[in-house]
């Protein structure tokens, strides 16, 4: 009988240097930034170009990084009116395009994975940052698939808050993929941060506002009178009466019918009141048809659709109103107090983090519309309190939410995001050669074993 011989024991040598090839195809090469500071490389992804707004300071602070440091950015996105990719394009970082959607589109959102994957593979970023929830279903695993170092999600909003039945739960699930293939996740508001973790999606090592919250901090904006004058006359406001404020997707999540509601009340004590709306309506939580009908025919109301540079139109209001229901920090509530505006908001998760109630603004229960119309009237028709709160929650503002602070914080995320994926690395690193070593062995003493066990012929 003859015996099909194993390899010799002097090529069982070579399987540590095999195995060591195989890893450097399958894994991104970090530079090792023990010797000194490496650059880095780094993936933004948002489901849709609109989206790039909540990332302007990122990119800008990028576009300096690069210049100074040689560090480098990219976005992805899906494609999308070119106004929202120049917000990238413009800081001289550039936009890839892969489709993907808002809602729930199974075999599209595969598609999409597999096409963030090549994407992926291809660019081989140090860090990917997440920003909405479909992208981070679908980037988040594609960056598992694809073993990017390090995985950063923020975590704006949870639209399970105010969903029910079948639908809450495969948001919450998609909510736990996410949390699940991110390294950290990164929540704009302190009460957001404690509603998720009282939901059980964060684990105890995930999780964290930076500074006192914001995604990208806000940064103060002049507009010059002749500006402001041209936008009042394009939008047919008149000087005669107030104007109340909301900026925003018109959807129910905002409590846009309650604004309505309560908007109407206000006519009849301020019958010149204006209500200025800036924003879209939208199909994925679309309002009622009653609603619309009062948006588009009541007078007093006027609609000026979706704002490119919405901070052009502060000044134009007297007070600013957001009856959300549900938010991750509201971006539009912190920039009209920059400019000096007093904020009228409720105790909704998120909301409630971006009003100081008596000092900045005033904040109502979600839903109640007798209380919105109260906190409405109270500040019309008391202009110096109104004021001294708007020039208060603009103090504030400017202390608390600078973005060069912001960005520090973000700074220093990345390099400990990028330390752990390195740590990791050295131990997959120890454990992959310990493994190999030992493998090399039991085959060498499996040769020499075979060697003097075998016949010959």
């Amino acid at each position: 009988m003859r015996y099909d011989r194993v390899p010799s024991h002097a090529h069982c040598w070579l399987l540590p240097i095999a195995y060591s090839s195989l890893r450097s195809d399958c894994h991104w090469v970090i530079s090792d930034r023990s010797q000194g500071r490496a650059l880095m490389k780094i993936t933004f992804v948002v489901t849709v170009p609109d989206s790039l707004a909540f990332f302007s300071e990122h990119l800008r602070h990028w576009k300096g990084r690069q210049a100074d440091q040689g560090d480098h950015a990219e976005v992805l996105t899906s494609p999308g009116p070119a106004e929202f990719l120049q917000l990238a394009l413009k800081h001289g970082i550039p936009v890839r395009q892969v489709p993907m959607e808002r809602e729930i589109r199974p075999l599209r959102d595969l598609y999409s994975l597999w096409q963030l994957c090549a994407e992926l593979r291809r660019d081989r970023p140090d860090l990917i940052h997440i920003g909405t929830p479909k992208a981070a279903l679908l980037a988040g695993m594609a960056a598992v698939l694809t073993r990017v170092p390090g995985r950063i999600y923020t975590m704006h909003g949870l639209r399970a808050e105010t969903t029910q039945g079948p639908k809450r739960a495969l948001l919450l699930l998609a909510e736990r993929v996410a949390v699940a293939c991110a390294h950290e996740v990164v929540l704009p508001s302190h009460s957001l941060h404690a509603y998720v973790r009282s939901l059980g999606l964060l684990p105890p090592h995930k999780g964290r506002v930076l500074g006192s919250g914001s995604f990208s901090g806000i940064r103060s904006h002049e507009v010059s009178l002749p500006t402001a004058e041209r936008l009042r006359r394009d939008l047919g406001l008149h000087s005669q009466g107030p104007v109340i404020g909301f900026v925003g997707r018109l959807v129910r999540d905002k409590g846009v019918a309650e604004l309505c509601r309560a908007f109407a009340e206000v006519q009849r004590h301020y019958p010149a009141a204006q209500l200025l709306l800036l924003g879209q309506f939208e199909e994925g939580d679309p309002l009622d048809e009653a609603t619309r009908q009062f948006i588009q025919q009541q007078p007093g109301v006027i609609w000026g659709g979706y704002v490119f540079n919405v901070r052009d139109h502060y000044p134009l209001m007297d007070v600013f109103a957001l009856p959300t229901y549900r938010e991750g920090f509201p971006t539009v509530s912190l920039e009209a107090a920059a400019s000096g505006l007093a904020v009228i908001s409720t105790t909704a998760t998120g909301a409630r983090d971006a009003v100081q109630p008596g000092e900045t603004g005033w904040q109502v229960p979600p839903g109640d519309v007798p209380a919105l119309t109260l906190a409405l009237l109270e500040a019309l028709d008391d202009p110096v309190e109104r004021r001294r709160r708007g020039s208060n929650a603009q103090a504030w503002v400017q202390s608390e939410f600078s973005p060069e602070t912001v960005m520090r914080h973000w700074d220093e995320l990345y390099e400990e995001v990028l330390a752990r994926a390195q740590a990791r690395r050295r131990v997959r690193g120890k454990v992959g050669w310990t493994a190999a070593a030992l493998g090399s062995l039991a085959l060498t003493a499996l040769t020499v074993r075979t060697q003097f066990s075998c016949p010959r012929q």
